[in-house]
């Protein structure tokens, strides 16, 4: 048994590796690749899509796991005129997709800047949000409710987050990290959505092993963190 779990997880190494060592750079926009959806459809695991100065008007669905979305300097993804009924989001990270990376790009305009569904072993980094309902909403599920280990670590840092309904949403998620970011004017919702609850960051629907650390929050409406109805949540070194 200990020579065939030995074997399991040389394999497991193996594809692995082999999915890094053949790992390509998708630039955007280009003749191949015009929108970050067209890029997306052709990437596979461990890919990086490169997002190169320019406005995008789309939302873009990742279902694919591991993958790397990188904006460059002037990448904006601009909500107007995507229709919110059929597509509410500038990047919605599906169902059990772990490890995606959505990194340096500026999101506005959107019902949600952001969407980490369940699975979780996402990071958002280093992104500038505004005028959305809900800036950046982690959802990714505990073990008590797959009934199976806990879901991989998540990370939202670094971000900037301004003029939206909630700044940053963790919502029945586990194993989350809210740390660095900067969330400011924050509880009015410009899109008409409804998310008006007026709080920077707020942590809800039995959420558990989560930390709010060393974020900077100015002039929410109601409550620069709001927590309810969770547990286990570490809050520390933020300014308010």
């Amino acid at each position: 048994m200990r020579k065939l779990s030995a074997l399991c997880l040389l394999s497991l190494f193996a594809t692995a590796a082999v999915g890094q060592a053949n790992a390509k750079t998708l630039n955007v926009p280009s003749a191949k690749y015009p929108t970050i959806s067209a890029a997306v459809a052709a990437a596979h695991s461990h890919d990086s899509i490169h997002v190169n100065g320019g406005t995008y008007h789309e939302g873009v669905e990742v279902n694919i796991p591991y993958l790397e979305i990188i904006g460059f300097s002037g990448a904006t993804l601009d909500g107007t005129g995507v229709d919110p009924t059929l597509f509410p989001y500038a990047f919605v990270v599906d169902d059990l997709v772990p490890g995606v990376v959505i990194r340096g790009l500026s999101i506005h305009n959107y019902t949600y800047g952001v969407f980490l569904r369940a699975g979780g072993g996402s990071t958002v980094r280093s992104n500038t949000v505004s005028n959305c309902a809900f800036g950046v909403v982690s959802s990714t599920q505990t073990e008590v409710d797959t009934g199976g280990p806990p879901p991989a670590f998540t990370s939202i840092d670094h971000n900037t987050v301004s003029g939206s309904g909630v700044g940053i949403e963790v919502t029945d998620s586990e194993n989350v990290s809210v740390s660095a970011n900067a969330l400011s004017g924050n509880g009015t919702d410009p899109t008409g959505f409804g998310a008006s609850s007026g709080f920077g960051i707020q942590v809800d629907s039995a959420s558990i092993a989560c930390s709010i650390v060393q974020n900077i929050i100015t002039t929410s409406v109601t409550d620069g963190i709001n927590v309810a109805l969770c547990d286990h949540i570490a809050i520390s070194q933020n300014v308010i």
